[in-house]
């Protein structure tokens, strides 16, 4: 093998045309493991059989298989040097684990959309806090702004919606100008539909799907902002918040948790647990779940919050609010 850099194209993670423009522009080249959708053990296989540098546009499912893989350490992965992971938000657990597997191994944790191709990155030089609760610095060419209800930019650490525009924004939905004009303003900024904010720090941290909103009382939640303070705990392993039916308050906050193990962890804790990191009374979940599992959407690769939700809903014995 000449010492070219070899990218293992892992997934179909944002548009083929940059893909496919990728390693002409970069002079590298790009390892295809199947024609299909790789498992981990695919993935592997060709990291180790071509000697390659990096893993490109790996979905976080798919990076905490290769993480969880029984066989992980039979692989010969000196030659891989980056991770390159997104799709879904990176948990300060999967950074850990990486970090303790694939000492070796940068994990970059890339934003985007299918519409944008990628917005921010993660750098090796932010400090392992940034790493774990943002999803990095955003681009070269490509402008990012945080916008209200009325595409108003709001100031630094306000929550809003992630707006983006430069060369990598698609140009127009195929065939629908009114999709197009819904998404995209007429002077080139692309509602993403993603809610976040930029820290004094310039970083942007994503708080979730505008769909995602709770509205509990009258303060404006995104799962994110609880999801993330929640993961810190040292005996969870993920957690996702949705918001259920309250008579007093409308909706109700519910953090679903998965344990990293069967040891037991008190309802209590977690809520002490959570005012220790700051959380504010409004923002501490009412209910708290543990589950083993949580559904997943057609794809297989993000979380299903609808079906959560039901789910949540079913076990504590609540039903829809009368209109």
């Amino acid at each position: 093998m000449d010492q070219q850099c070899r990218v293992v194209f892992s997934t179909l993670f944002c548009n083929v045309a940059w893909n496919v423009c990728h390693p002409i522009i970069t002079g590298c080249t790009f390892v295809v493991p199947t024609t299909d959708a790789p498992d981990a053990q695919a993935i592997l296989s060709v990291v180790q059989d071509e000697r390659c540098h990096i893993l490109y546009s790996l979905y976080v499912k798919n990076f905490y298989t290769i993480l969880h893989h029984p066989h992980l350490q039979d692989f010969d992965l000196s030659t891989l040097k980056l991770v390159m992971t997104g799709g879904n938000m990176v948990s300060k657990a999967l950074v850990t684990t990486s970090s303790r597997v694939l000492p070796h191994v940068t994990v970059a944790n890339v934003f985007g959309s299918t519409e944008t191709c990628f917005v921010t990155t993660t750098v090796p030089e932010m400090t392992s806090e940034a790493k774990n609760s943002t999803v990095g610095v955003v681009l070269p060419h490509v402008q990012l702004r945080i916008a209200d209800d009325d595409g108003n930019s709001v100031p630094t650490n306000t929550v809003g919606e992630v707006v983006v525009r430069g060369y990598s924004v698609f140009q127009q939905y195929y065939g629908d100008t009114a999709k197009t004009a819904a998404a995209k303003s007429s002077d080139g900024w692309y509602r993403m539909g993603d809610m976040g904010f930029i820290g004094d720090d310039g970083l942007l941290r994503i708080t979730g799907r505008k769909t995602e909103l709770i509205i509990k009382d009258s303060e404006n939640i995104y799962p994110g902002m609880i999801e993330l303070p929640l993961q810190e705990h040292p005996a969870v392993k993920d957690v996702k918040v949705v918001g259920v039916p309250d008579v007093v308050y409308g909706e109700e906050l519910c953090a679903c948790i998965i344990l990293k193990s069967q040891e037991g962890v008190e309802e209590e804790e977690i809520k002490q647990f959570a005012n220790d990191r700051g959380l504010i009374e409004e923002y501490t979940a009412g209910y708290i779940l543990f589950v083993d599992s949580f559904p997943k959407t057609t794809n297989g690769r993000k979380v299903d919050r609808k079906k959560l939700r039901s789910a949540a809903m079913e076990q504590l014995g609540l039903k829809e609010l009368d209109s």
